[in-house]
């Protein structure tokens, strides 16, 4: 076993880093300290402590070193964090799809961190806040039997399932996410896709595929009048649900670029701050309260 020097060491890294960086450091010790461990000298502290900052350096992953607020949203599930289905696709249109009263029913699952259960429902509470009570939230009960939304743990990144199905749906949560990028979440569970999957999007935006990560191309995908309506509301470069100008850029450049003259002033594509008034209007709209 190793000296008791480097045992304390790995405990205080542990308590600072996330989990992806825990397996980096570990390794870093089993290949540089484990096997042949030397005697706590100077030059061996310094040894270890350079292979913490090392694992404290690796990337989680190459779309959340970016400093974007939506960066954890960016996976390989559909449109990035939006966590398929079966049979889900008929989108924000259909009323069957929409939770009952506007209440969304959920269930904490014990898996998940106490950091993301925190600010889940603070997410929740700003949620309701900000629509003035037309969306709410509830814990389920034993007679909602899977009609609810399992908000669990996830390693890395945040995502959920579009809609109300009648059945079980998720929303998977990793420490990370922010109360601004859970409130995304949640509203992809009210039923609402991404902006920038807008019917009418190619008249205010331009995708660049050129510099989108190849396998990613698919998370730019426009969905049809009959699948999403946009309820008489204009497209908004400032809502909650816009991607980043550089979301799963393969080479720094934007992959969504604003037509000229089309983002109004002051505003931050890609934000995840607070909703749009546009946001509160879309599920006012849809929930008609």
């Amino acid at each position: 076993p190793p000296p008791s020097l480097y045992k304390y060491g790995l405990k205080v890294a542990l308590l600072t880093i996330d989990r992806k960086r825990k397996r980096a450091l570990k390794y870093f010790l089993k290949q540089n300290i484990y096997k042949n461990p030397p005697r706590p000298t100077m030059k061996a502290i310094v040894l270890m402590l350079v292979g913490i900052a090392v694992a404290a350096a690796a990337p989680v992953d190459n779309a959340a070193d970016r400093d974007d607020p939506s960066s954890l949203e960016y996976g390989n599930l559909i449109e990035g964090d939006i966590e398929p289905l079966e049979g889900a696709f008929s989108g924000l249109l259909s009323t069957s799809n929409r939770w009952p009263g506007g209440v969304v029913v959920y269930k904490i699952d014990s898996s998940l961190s106490s950091t993301a259960k925190s600010r889940s429902l603070t997410a929740m509470q700003r949620i309701t806040e900000e629509t003035k009570g037309c969306i709410r939230f509830r814990q389920a009960t034993s007679s909602d039997g899977s009609r609810f939304v399992r908000i669990r743990d996830r390693d890395s990144g945040c995502s959920a399932t579009v809609g109300y199905w009648g059945r079980e749906t998720r929303v998977s949560l990793s420490p990370r996410c922010s109360v601004g990028t859970i409130m995304h979440e949640f509203q992809h569970t009210l039923g609402v896709y991404h902006q920038q999957s807008r019917p009418d999007r190619d008249s205010y935006v331009k995708i660049a595929l050129e510099n989108v990560k190849s396998g990613h191309e698919h998370n730019f995908s426009k969905r049809s009048s009959s699948q999403v309506g946009t309820f008489g509301l204009r497209y908004d470069f400032g809502s909650q649900m816009h991607y980043s100008e550089y979301a799963f850029s393969k080479n720094g450049q934007k992959t969504i670029v604003p037509l000229p003259g089309k983002v109004p002033s002051g505003v931050k594509i890609g934000q995840r701050d607070r909703m749009s008034t546009n946001d509160v209007a879309l599920l006012k709209a849809m929930y008609k309260c």
